[in-house]
């Protein structure tokens, strides 16, 4: 039963993070990242917290209070600024292209800070979403990539990463 829950969370989770890229989008032409970040942090903290209520809260420590406190400052207050500042720079499609592959840090800081295993199959998918990436963007090169915007979506990747690594 975890295991379909965990399915259906994280296809609904897709789901609503690619439809947040679009209306990022639109809000990003009269506003600021900053504020973008702050104000999605501010309506999905209702939203985390009737899940928790619905899932059940952990025991909260003082230390694990810490420890959500830095992930989400890490992911969605810096990592969502970077990636939201990048998609101005860049547009939606080239920074979403290089955001997905945060999943490569991850598993990079899980092995480095937690000693989890890195295995063949996890290789073999990280070289598939390397190669993907790639392969859309270097199909064109008479696209200009904005230098900042490439570095601000690294900053989004490895932040996002920290993030979910530091809860684990």
């Amino acid at each position: 039963m975890q295991l379909l829950l965990g399915i259906l969370l994280a296809l609904a989770s897709a789901f609503l993070w690619g439809f947040t890229t679009v209306i990022a989008r639109v809000f990003l032409k009269s506003g600021g990242s900053m504020i973008l970040s702050i104000l999605r942090f501010i309506i999905s903290a209702p939203i985390y917290l009737l899940l928790l209520a619905i899932l059940g809260f952990p025991p909260l420590t003082s230390m694990l209070l810490f420890i959500i406190f830095l992930s989400s400052l890490a992911g969605f207050i810096l990592g969502d600024f970077f990636f939201f500042y990048s998609m101005k720079l860049m547009g939606v499609a080239k920074s979403t292209l290089l955001v997905t592959m945060y999943p490569l840090w991850t598993m990079i800081l899980a092995y480095f800070l937690l000693g989890r295993e890195i295995t063949v199959t996890m290789i073999m998918g990280a070289l598939f979403i390397i190669f993907a990436v790639s392969s859309v963007v270097f199909k064109k090169e008479e696209e200009k990539w904005h230098p900042l915007g490439v570095l601000y979506s690294i900053f989004a990747q490895f932040l996002w990463a920290l993030a979910v690594v530091s809860i684990d």
